[in-house]
């Protein structure tokens, strides 16, 4: 049986399967989000367009500022979880199951990494709501990127993800607006 907070949100969910587009972004049409193409963040910044610029960020924050800093040896474990991990955005997932979709043995490198990816801000894990904090970690996360012009340039699907895209940018929105999110 699962207690029910003033907000609605169940044991086990997050503040993102329940929010309403409308309540997030007021003045915001969804329409228009997919008409002008704003799924891109890194619009904003001038880079109209420009997919391989924003790759090269990815890149160029993965090699300098995590691999310099930290003197990760394996630089193919990082990127191919931070490969998946921009691929599967806005999906649960548990160290457990990341350590056997990618392959690195070890749930502390896995941690680690996660760690050191959400320092660098490409990724922002968001625990699931739970008046119990053995719950809580016991409860698989939620991983967001950090920009969604990351999951624009950089994610291997074969389909657009609109929703996990307008979810990472509502995600994105309140926390600018210094809402907490759980």
């Amino acid at each position: 049986h699962t207690q029910r907070n003033r907000g609605g949100i169940h044991d086990g969910e997050t503040l993102l399967d329940h929010v309403q587009v409308g309540d997030a972004l007021k003045h915001f049409r969804a329409r228009d989000f997919f008409r002008i193409r704003v799924i891109n963040p890194i619009h904003a910044r001038g880079l109209q367009n420009d997919v391989g610029l924003a790759r090269n960020y990815f890149e160029d924050i993965i090699t300098k500022d995590i691999v310099a800093r930290y003197g990760i040896r394996d630089i193919a474990e990082l990127k191919e979880l931070a490969l998946y991990l921009v691929s599967n955005t806005g999906y649960s997932v548990s160290y457990n199951n990341l350590k056997n979709i990618v392959g690195i043995k070890s749930l502390s490198t896995i941690k680690n990494y996660l760690d050191h990816l959400e320092e660098a801000f490409l990724f922002q894990k968001i625990n699931r709501f739970s008046y119990s904090i053995k719950k809580q970690r016991a409860l698989p996360s939620k991983i967001y990127a950090g920009d969604v012009g990351f999951i624009t340039s950089t994610a291997f699907n074969f389909s657009e993800n609109r929703g996990h895209k307008l979810e990472n940018l509502i995600l994105n929105h309140l926390q600018r607006g210094g809402k907490e999110i759980f």
